[in-house]
């Protein structure tokens, strides 16, 4: 069944205010892929504050095109699906990419961020081997922490050497 004009809008305006809200916003080839495979794909991405969407090509590059005007993805062709990132940027990327190595159905064939700069098929890979946001913030909590830490160590041993110094001095004068 052929759907209307009016439906077809509102699918482009639904695309277009996903890319603008998203952050990240990886294309896949979109085939093999079980209804099963793709529901649990979906929750995944909805547990990282994300969304899973098949779409048409004519739409997506229609709601590209109107999002951000400098970006050309003419050049798409067979069945895509799209994974909108929300929070992280990386999240995307990520869920694809081990769902991918689990079940071999997906294949990234780019990513757009939400300043609107594309990304190839190996930057979308690289992309999913970075640590998360929130790695990334334990990281940097461990990183600045680390010389308070030592700094911490460095002056409890001056005051054990004091402590100990005295408490030689007061065995000496008792004996």
């Amino acid at each position: 069944m052929a759907i209307s004009r009016s439906q077809k809008e509102a699918q482009v305006a639904a695309l277009k205010e996903d890319f603008e809200r998203s952050s990240m916003s990886v294309l896949t080839a979109y085939s093999g892929l079980s209804v099963a495979a793709s529901q649990e794909l979906r929750k995944q991405m909805k547990e990282q504050d994300g969304s899973f969407r098949v779409v048409k090509n004519a739409m997506l590059k229609r709601a590209v095109s109107e999002s951000f005007k400098d970006l050309d993805i003419s050049d798409l062709e067979g069945p895509v699906a799209v994974a909108f990132g929300y929070g992280d940027q990386v999240a995307p990327a990520k869920t694809l990419v081990d769902y991918a190595k689990k079940h071999g159905a997906l294949e990234p064939i780019g990513a757009i961020n939400a300043q609107g700069e594309m990304f190839d098929a190996e930057q979308v890979k690289q992309l999913a081997e970075l640590p998360s946001r929130e790695e990334l913030t334990a990281q940097l909590v461990g990183t600045i922490a680390a010389p308070l830490s030592g700094f911490v160590r460095v002056l409890d041993g001056n005051i054990r050497g004091l402590v100990t110094a005295l408490d030689g001095i007061a065995k000496a004068k008792e004996a």
